[in-house]
């Protein structure tokens, strides 16, 4: 509606409704651009007060913990655990683990095996909204060490190797992994997928790459 309306103020006779419709242009850009985008960016973090920490979560990210904490609410299981399956389906996330030489077929089984024997427990889904505000805290402290903009999925899941449970702790000592490996892992992972997808050779036109190679 909001489009359509601009187009319509836009193609107007009138010269007053033309520059309202070019403000809202203006404003539908600016919305495209930050499609995606948190609320807020890691760099306008208060010193002090209260903080809503869900604002700096990726709008992605909100929804793996807002499915993590449904299933676990409903299933009566470790919203840990259902927080870690939901990440580990991410191409992110299993990027990461195979730079650590984890095998994310074994990971997968192990943690599916654990949820499994998480399923019915009410001590599972105790305290979850408490959980989710100090896992989103201690993500925002990994963010920022990343220098990411928002918490993003791989602050999240790096962050729940440093939860003190202990479901978490036999999933990631298993595999001898520690929060601070798997987020090199992801960063590296994920700067390797950018260097692959914006390379050279990717820019260059057929006709010059055979010219170098002459």
């Amino acid at each position: 509606a909001l489009v359509v309306a601009t187009l319509t103020a836009i193609v107007s006779d009138s010269s007053g409704l033309r520059y309202i419709g070019a403000f809202l242009a203006l404003f539908l850009l600016d919305r495209v651009r930050h499609l995606g985008e948190a609320d807020k960016p890691l760099s306008e973090f208060p010193v002090a007060g209260e903080v809503n920490l869900v604002g700096y979560l990726l709008p992605k990210s909100y929804r793996m913990v807002e499915r993590a904490f449904e299933r676990s609410s409903v299933k009566q299981s470790n919203f840990y655990l259902e927080l870690a399956e939901s990440l580990f389906s991410t191409d992110q996330v299993r990027r990461g683990l195979s730079r650590l030489d984890v095998s994310p077929d074994e990971f997968g089984q192990k943690l599916d095996g654990l949820l499994k024997e998480s399923a019915g427990s009410a001590e599972g889904a105790d305290n979850n909204e408490e959980k989710i505000a100090s896992l989103v805290s201690l993500s925002l402290r990994q963010a920022n060490n990343s220098g990411h903009r928002f918490i993003q999925n791989c602050d999240l899941f790096s962050s729940l190797a440093s939860v003190d449970e202990p479901s978490l702790r036999r999933l990631f000592h298993m595999f001898s992994i520690s929060s601070a490996d798997i987020e090199s892992a992801m960063v590296l992972s994920e700067m390797a997928r950018k260097r692959k997808k914006f390379s050279l050779g990717g820019m260059i036109p057929e006709s010059q790459r055979n010219l170098r190679h002459r």
